[in-house]
């Protein structure tokens, strides 16, 4: 469990950091990297992994999305409309599924690294 918190953290704080000073659009590949590098420095299985990106990226979805800048939900528009989006639900799945996605990466590349080394 304290190894999920970490790694939504991380996913949080860096995937903001991305958001904010990288080109916009920058965090829809972002927050899957950032949530994968953490799974695997953090050596978490794919379901803790996915979980912790999950977590990670829907606050940082919803934490953009309140603060006026809703790019993390955007690759949801065609599911979701227009209008849904570019609100809260919209960050808070498009971050969630996103960084969930990385971190279950992470979690299956550590799994193969910890199976090469036995």
């Amino acid at each position: 469990m304290n190894n999920t918190l970490i790694s939504s953290a991380i996913t949080l704080v860096v995937g903001f950091l991305a958001n904010k000073f990288l080109p916009a659009g920058s965090a829809t590949w972002a927050v899957p990297l950032i949530s994968a590098v953490a799974g695997v420095l953090l050596k978490q299985s794919p379901k803790d992994g996915a979980t912790s990106g999950a977590i990670g990226g829907g606050a940082l979805g919803a934490l953009a999305s309140v603060i006026g800048d809703p790019s993390v939900g955007s690759m949801l528009s065609g599911v979701l409309g227009g209008d849904t989006a570019n609100g809260l639900l919209g960050s808070l799945l498009g971050g969630g599924v996103l960084g969930g996605a990385g971190g279950g990466i992470g979690g299956f590349l550590q799994g193969m690294l910890n199976k090469g080394k036995s």
